[in-house]
């Protein structure tokens, strides 16, 4: 997947599929996805002055949300893309990482291993609808809607 997204891989045929030219989809620069997916995927280094310049190839298409980038791949058979766990639908097709599928369940017990952190984080202790939030997301109700293995670390 690193090597599609640095443009070191562009046909199917190379991967196993079809020979047909890989039709590569990106979030955009500001996006918290693109980061967590760059930084996973070590699609980013320091240039000589020490600054960050990610290795995206410049031929990947933006998008700026989850559902516009969903329905581009899911418009295209050619393409791939990244999106949060929470908007995979049966108009897309999960990779498998690894041999691993693509699940919630795979995600919380880490054999799924592009997944990353959400942290939620309040000034001082929770009040009020902030405080009721959070205990619905740390209960087992919480929980078990979630493909985030939630901790709290009050």
């Amino acid at each position: 997947i690193s090597q599609i997204y640095k443009g070191e891989i562009t046909n199917w045929k190379d991967v196993g599929g079809n020979d047909a030219t890989i039709n590569v989809y990106t979030r955009e620069a500001a996006s918290g996805t693109r980061g967590a997916f760059v930084e996973l995927l070590k699609l980013q280094e320091k240039d000589a002055d020490g600054n960050k310049v990610q290795l995206t190839t410049e031929a990947a298409l933006e998008a700026n949300s989850n559902g516009n980038l969903k329905t581009n791949v899911a418009g295209n058979e050619n393409a791939i893309g990244y999106i949060s766990m929470g908007s995979i639908d049966d108009t897309i097709k999960p990779l498998k990482v690894g041999g691993v599928d693509a699940t919630v369940e795979n995600v919380k017990n880490g054999t799924y291993t592009i997944s990353r952190p959400f942290l939620m984080v309040t000034v001082g202790e929770p009040e009020g609808l902030a405080k009721s939030f959070l205990d619905f997301v740390f209960s087992d109700a919480g929980q078990d809607l979630s493909a985030t293995k939630w901790i709290d670390v009050r």
